[in-house]
């Protein structure tokens, strides 16, 4: 099986799971899948309140696999969120496994204001190119999280030679 999202993003292959519905919601919980070196592990799709004028979507997946690969679906248009930032998804390598959970309104007009969005990671063997001050940051282990109020980063790397602990 193949899953394609609504937005212009490469398809996920070998897609395997159940589903459930009745009148009011439509249930799915997704075991496995993948995109390259990513793999979805469990995940669940919910869309519910189906019979009422406020129908609604509950996402809740699990990726794992080569950070790098994780940033380039991200930076894809529409959504380029490495490159308004001025960030390079080359610049960055490591492992990482993210969960990701978005509520939003299922709305022809859907706003981003209107998605909440949660991300945590656990990033191993985190590397960037000219991080900071010109040094390339490496042997890194952080954990983030991101939501609609900002990004928080916490962990150990190396900043050129020299060991840090990152707290932001």
């Amino acid at each position: 099986q193949t899953c394609a999202l609504p937005i212009s993003m490469p398809r996920v292959r070998g897609v395997g799971g159940s589903a459930r519905f009745n009148a009011s919601r439509f249930d799915i919980a997704i075991d496995s899948g993948g995109l390259g070196d990513l793999r979805v592990g469990s995940s669940k799709v919910a869309l519910y309140a189906l019979d009422t004028d406020v129908e609604m979507a509950a996402i809740d997946v699990l990726v794992t696999g080569p950070l790098r690969q994780q940033f380039d679906l991200v930076d894809q248009p529409p959504l380029g969120y490495l490159k308004k930032i001025d960030l390079k998804v080359d610049d960055f390598s490591g492992q990482a496994a993210t969960q990701l959970a978005l509520k939003f309104p299922l709305a022809k007009n859907l706003k981003v204001d209107q998605i909440d969005v949660l991300a945590t990671a656990e990033v191993s063997d985190f590397s960037q190119r000219k991080a900071a001050l010109g040094q390339d940051a490496s042997e890194g282990k952080l954990s983030v999280r991101v939501d609609r109020q900002g990004l928080d980063i916490n962990g150990q790397l190396k900043l050129g030679p020299t060991p840090a602990t990152v707290e932001m």
